[in-house]
């Protein structure tokens, strides 16, 4: 792909970390801190009004559902350009809708949490009736549907997710 930009964004999301400290920032302080990376990074590169393609793994897709809400809401310009300038997402294994594997995550947490320092916001985000999931999933969505009225191309997005269960595990 002749003049294509391939970035990679990475945060701390880890529930315990066994060799150290563990960040306390929610999805919402992850999103911020994609939209300004991407941004800057974009602003500082002179890539003027390229088009951007995300793809997304796991947690990762609901960081970047929630830049995108923000991107769209900023009054800034180079802030609302990473939205107004999307044109696609592939989601690797995105909890969309929570998963029952957050259950595992919150025992672990707990079962360590007198010991080791936990990152708790996150695993409860990924259970299937939190209220963080469902605002992100309610404004992603409205602002896809909304990008014809404001007279933007349609964001192309495609799912890709595990079909059979993990030995021992479940349906992730």
């Amino acid at each position: 792909m002749p003049g294509a930009r391939i970035l990679t964004f990475g945060y701390d999301a880890y529930v315990v970390n066994w060799g150290g400290l563990v960040s306390q920032n929610r999805i919402a302080d992850h999103a911020l801190n994609l939209l300004t990376t991407l941004a800057a990074y974009r602003r500082d590169a002179g890539v003027g009004r390229r088009p951007i393609i995300f793809v997304c793994h796991s947690l990762g897709g609901l960081v970047c559902q929630d830049a995108l809400v923000v991107s769209r809401q900023r009054p800034e310009p180079h802030l609302r350009d990473i939205s107004i300038l999307t044109r696609g997402i592939l989601f690797l294994g995105t909890p969309h809708r929570g998963s029952d594997l957050a259950r595992w995550a919150e025992m672990l947490a707990g079962a360590v949490g007198n010991v080791k320092q936990t990152n708790r916001r996150i695993v409860e985000v990924l259970k299937r009736d939190s209220e963080v999931l469902s605002r992100v999933q309610d404004g992603f969505h409205t602002m896809l549907l909304s990008r014809s009225q404001d007279g933007l191309p349609p964001i192309e997005v495609a799912c890709f997710y595990e079909e059979l269960p993990l030995p021992g595990v479940g349906t992730v």
